[in-house]
Protein backbone atom coordinates (compact mmCIF):
# COMPACT_ATOMS: atom_id res chain seq x y z
CA UNK A 1 0.00 0.00 0.00
CA UNK A 2 1.36 3.33 -0.25
CA UNK A 3 2.32 6.10 1.91
CA UNK A 4 -1.02 7.96 2.92
CA UNK A 5 -0.72 12.19 2.99
CA UNK A 6 -1.72 13.81 6.32
CA UNK A 7 -4.86 15.27 4.62
CA UNK A 8 -6.44 12.04 3.99
CA UNK A 9 -5.32 10.59 7.28
CA UNK A 10 -7.25 13.83 8.82
CA UNK A 11 -10.05 13.16 6.61
CA UNK A 12 -10.34 9.69 7.92
CA UNK A 13 -10.48 10.75 11.69
CA UNK A 14 -13.10 13.32 11.14
CA UNK A 15 -15.23 10.28 9.09
CA UNK A 16 -14.44 8.30 12.28
CA UNK A 17 -15.46 10.84 14.67
CA UNK A 18 -18.61 11.86 13.45
CA UNK A 19 -20.07 8.02 13.05
CA UNK A 20 -18.81 7.81 16.95
CA UNK A 21 -21.37 11.10 17.24
CA UNK A 22 -24.23 9.42 15.39
CA UNK A 23 -24.37 6.18 17.34
CA UNK A 24 -23.90 8.03 20.72
CA UNK A 25 -26.76 10.27 19.52
CA UNK A 26 -28.87 7.17 18.45
CA UNK A 27 -27.99 5.58 21.85
CA UNK A 28 -28.88 8.81 23.61
CA UNK A 29 -32.54 8.89 21.56
CA UNK A 30 -33.31 5.58 21.68
CA UNK A 31 -32.72 3.68 18.68
CA UNK A 32 -31.46 4.70 14.78
CA UNK A 33 -33.36 7.71 13.16
CA UNK A 34 -35.70 5.65 11.03
CA UNK A 35 -37.45 4.16 14.34
CA UNK A 36 -36.72 7.80 16.36
CA UNK A 37 -39.78 9.12 17.97
CA UNK A 38 -41.98 5.96 17.36
CA UNK A 39 -43.29 4.02 20.65
CA UNK A 40 -41.77 0.79 21.23
CA UNK A 41 -44.23 -1.83 20.90
CA UNK A 42 -45.21 -4.06 24.22
CA UNK A 43 -44.68 -7.70 24.57
CA UNK A 44 -48.73 -8.37 24.71
CA UNK A 45 -49.58 -5.81 21.54
CA UNK A 46 -47.03 -7.60 19.64
CA UNK A 47 -48.32 -10.85 21.03
CA UNK A 48 -51.90 -9.52 19.28
CA UNK A 49 -50.30 -8.80 16.25
CA UNK A 50 -49.04 -11.80 15.46
CA UNK A 51 -51.83 -14.13 16.40
CA UNK A 52 -53.77 -11.73 13.75
CA UNK A 53 -51.31 -11.93 11.27
CA UNK A 54 -51.35 -16.00 11.61
CA UNK A 55 -54.82 -15.99 11.72
CA UNK A 56 -54.78 -13.78 8.29
CA UNK A 57 -52.16 -16.53 6.72
CA UNK A 58 -54.07 -19.19 7.41
CA UNK A 59 -57.14 -18.13 6.30
CA UNK A 60 -55.32 -17.13 2.71
CA UNK A 61 -53.92 -20.11 3.01
CA UNK A 62 -57.35 -21.81 3.27
CA UNK A 63 -59.24 -19.93 0.49
CA UNK A 64 -55.82 -20.95 -1.35
CA UNK A 65 -56.33 -24.64 -1.33
CA UNK A 66 -60.26 -24.37 -1.85
CA UNK A 67 -59.53 -22.48 -5.22
CA UNK A 68 -56.86 -24.94 -6.31
CA UNK A 69 -57.61 -28.51 -5.18
CA UNK A 70 -61.00 -30.61 -5.47
CA UNK A 71 -62.80 -32.35 -2.61
CA UNK A 72 -60.65 -35.04 -0.57
CA UNK A 73 -62.56 -37.55 -1.06
CA UNK A 74 -62.74 -37.68 -4.62
CA UNK A 75 -58.86 -38.21 -4.30
CA UNK A 76 -57.63 -41.58 -4.68
CA UNK A 77 -54.65 -41.68 -2.18
CA UNK A 78 -53.31 -44.95 -2.55
CA UNK A 79 -52.51 -44.90 -6.21
CA UNK A 80 -49.49 -42.81 -7.43
CA UNK A 81 -49.79 -40.59 -10.62
CA UNK A 82 -47.58 -40.70 -13.13
CA UNK A 83 -45.54 -38.17 -15.11
CA UNK A 84 -47.30 -39.18 -18.50
CA UNK A 85 -50.56 -38.65 -16.58
CA UNK A 86 -49.98 -35.48 -15.48
CA UNK A 87 -48.63 -34.22 -18.37
CA UNK A 88 -52.15 -35.68 -20.03
CA UNK A 89 -53.96 -33.84 -17.44
CA UNK A 90 -52.28 -30.85 -18.39
CA UNK A 91 -52.84 -30.98 -21.76
CA UNK A 92 -56.61 -31.42 -21.28
CA UNK A 93 -56.51 -28.27 -18.89
CA UNK A 94 -55.09 -26.47 -21.59
CA UNK A 95 -57.63 -27.36 -24.75
CA UNK A 96 -60.48 -26.77 -22.62
CA UNK A 97 -59.17 -23.77 -21.38
CA UNK A 98 -58.23 -22.79 -25.19
CA UNK A 99 -61.56 -23.57 -26.53
CA UNK A 100 -63.35 -21.43 -23.94
CA UNK A 101 -61.16 -18.07 -25.34
CA UNK A 102 -62.17 -19.45 -28.78
CA UNK A 103 -65.84 -19.42 -27.68
CA UNK A 104 -65.41 -16.07 -26.60
CA UNK A 105 -63.90 -14.71 -29.79
CA UNK A 106 -66.25 -13.15 -32.43
CA UNK A 107 -67.22 -14.85 -35.44
CA UNK A 108 -64.94 -14.86 -38.13
CA UNK A 109 -61.82 -16.04 -40.16
CA UNK A 110 -59.99 -16.10 -37.35
CA UNK A 111 -61.81 -18.01 -35.20
CA UNK A 112 -62.68 -20.79 -38.05
CA UNK A 113 -59.02 -21.25 -37.99
CA UNK A 114 -58.25 -21.04 -34.25
CA UNK A 115 -61.06 -23.59 -34.26
CA UNK A 116 -59.69 -25.97 -36.67
CA UNK A 117 -55.96 -25.77 -35.22
CA UNK A 118 -57.42 -27.01 -31.83
CA UNK A 119 -59.60 -29.47 -33.43
CA UNK A 120 -57.01 -31.19 -35.01
CA UNK A 121 -54.73 -31.02 -31.66
CA UNK A 122 -57.81 -32.26 -29.85
CA UNK A 123 -57.69 -35.21 -32.15
CA UNK A 124 -54.37 -36.26 -31.60
CA UNK A 125 -54.39 -35.86 -28.16
CA UNK A 126 -57.38 -38.43 -28.17
CA UNK A 127 -55.35 -40.62 -30.54
CA UNK A 128 -52.85 -40.46 -28.04
CA UNK A 129 -54.91 -41.30 -25.27
CA UNK A 130 -56.42 -44.54 -26.78
CA UNK A 131 -52.90 -46.00 -27.96
CA UNK A 132 -52.10 -45.74 -24.42
CA UNK A 133 -55.29 -47.01 -23.18
CA UNK A 134 -54.98 -50.06 -25.95
CA UNK A 135 -51.10 -50.75 -24.83
CA UNK A 136 -52.15 -50.38 -20.94
CA UNK A 137 -54.86 -53.41 -21.97
CA UNK A 138 -52.54 -55.53 -23.69
CA UNK A 139 -49.81 -55.50 -21.10
CA UNK A 140 -52.95 -56.15 -18.37
CA UNK A 141 -54.41 -58.82 -20.23
CA UNK A 142 -50.97 -60.80 -20.94
CA UNK A 143 -49.45 -60.34 -17.81
CA UNK A 144 -52.51 -62.23 -16.67
CA UNK A 145 -51.97 -65.14 -18.93
CA UNK A 146 -48.66 -65.32 -18.14
CA UNK A 147 -49.85 -65.76 -14.14
CA UNK A 148 -51.53 -68.60 -15.29
CA UNK A 149 -50.50 -72.13 -14.77
CA UNK A 150 -49.24 -73.73 -17.75
CA UNK A 151 -51.00 -77.22 -17.94
CA UNK A 152 -49.24 -78.64 -21.00
CA UNK A 153 -50.07 -78.76 -24.23
CA UNK A 154 -53.49 -80.63 -25.67
CA UNK A 155 -52.71 -83.96 -28.18
CA UNK A 156 -54.08 -81.28 -31.08
CA UNK A 157 -51.52 -78.18 -30.90
CA UNK A 158 -49.00 -78.50 -33.39
CA UNK A 159 -45.94 -78.38 -30.50
CA UNK A 160 -46.63 -81.55 -29.46
CA UNK A 161 -44.43 -82.95 -31.61
CA UNK A 162 -40.70 -82.95 -30.67
CA UNK A 163 -37.67 -84.66 -31.36
CA UNK A 164 -35.72 -84.99 -34.77
CA UNK A 165 -36.75 -84.10 -38.08
CA UNK A 166 -37.10 -87.49 -40.36
CA UNK A 167 -35.07 -88.38 -42.63
CA UNK A 168 -35.95 -86.60 -46.05
CA UNK A 169 -36.56 -89.74 -48.52
CA UNK A 170 -35.84 -88.09 -51.88
CA UNK A 171 -36.69 -91.41 -53.83
CA UNK A 172 -33.99 -93.39 -51.06
CA UNK A 173 -31.37 -90.11 -52.20
CA UNK A 174 -31.69 -88.52 -48.78
CA UNK A 175 -31.28 -84.83 -48.91
CA UNK A 176 -28.01 -84.18 -49.96
CA UNK A 177 -28.80 -86.43 -52.95
CA UNK A 178 -31.52 -84.61 -54.57
CA UNK A 179 -30.19 -83.33 -57.74
CA UNK A 180 -30.84 -84.04 -60.87
CA UNK A 181 -27.86 -85.97 -61.45
CA UNK A 182 -28.29 -88.56 -59.34
CA UNK A 183 -29.69 -91.52 -60.75
CA UNK A 184 -31.52 -92.71 -57.52
CA UNK A 185 -33.79 -89.46 -58.18
CA UNK A 186 -34.49 -90.03 -62.07
CA UNK A 187 -37.79 -91.45 -63.14
CA UNK A 188 -38.32 -94.75 -64.90
CA UNK A 189 -37.64 -94.49 -68.45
Amino acid sequence: MGVMSAAARAAMKAKKAAKAAEKAAQKKLGGSTATRGTPKDTPSKAKKDRKAAASRSKERKRQESIRTSESKSSINKSRNVSKADKAAADEAAMISSMQKRIDNMPDGIRKKMMQGILDRQEAGFEDKLKKEFNSMVRKQTQSARDRKEFKGYTPKSPFAKGGMSKRKAYNKGGYANCGASMAGTQGKK
